[in-house]
């Protein structure tokens, strides 16, 4: 088994890495996802992301997708709240999305890969969430001394404007299907995959966040 952590640098590179994986007769390989939906996704990091998938498909080299939304303890940055304000980019901020503490995402992660069968496995999307939650919502986390301020840019930070048009354009969630455009439901369904890891207490934002 292979599980690939690489950054965005590294993405388009997994392909030599599952090649690789493939030729020494690995039988699972877990790419590099770890965040918000990528199936059919054409523009950016999510495509980088959904090509190395299709990849995979191609050399048949068996796969498990992990999806978790975005990062609980990025969400100060994500937000600027150092600067003394929450900022909201590419709407209102009332879509909610999916958040997981990063801790979750490895110990799920440790846990489905030595505790499922190979067919549970093999060729699978797992959706797991901490909490689903609006921008505006983590807005009420921090309290009423930490106003919002709906910009026009991230000057600079072309990643944040791409996430925050995600979260606000209903993409967020883990159970989105980016080529049908809504969310799936059942086994499908954002956090569906939770349960997976039996009688873990999954952490929410504040908690994430120390609020």
């Amino acid at each position: 088994m292979v599980i690939s952590t690489v950054g965005i640098p590294g993405l388009p590179h997994q392909k030599l890495i599952a090649d690789a994986a493939k030729e020494a007769g690995v039988k699972l390989f877990v790419p590099s996802e770890f965040g918000f939906p990528t199936a059919g996704q054409t523009v950016g990091v999510l495509a980088l992301k959904d090509q190395v998938g299709e990849y995979l498909k191609e050399i048949d080299l068996p796969f498990t997708r992990i999806l978790t939304g975005g990062f609980s303890t990025f969400i100060p940055w994500l937000t600027s709240v150092s600067s003394g304000k929450i900022k909201i980019y590419g709407g209102k901020g009332d879509t909610k999305a999916s958040f997981t503490d990063p801790t979750d995402i490895a110990g799920f992660t440790a846990y489905v890969v030595t505790h499922l069968s190979p067919s549970q496995l093999s060729n699978k999307f797992l959706r797991i969430e901490g909490e689903h939650a609006s921008m505006l919502d983590i807005v009420s986390y921090y309290g009423p001394d930490v106003p919002v301020e709906y910009v026009d840019s991230f000057p600079g930070d072309k990643l944040k404007e791409t996430l925050h048009t995600i979260i606000n354009g209903g993409m967020g969630s883990t159970g989105y299907d980016p080529i049908i455009g809504r969310d799936l439901t059942g086994s499908d369904a954002a956090g569906a995959a939770n349960g997976l890891w039996p009688g873990h207490q999954w952490k929410s934002i504040k908690q994430s966040l120390g609020l």
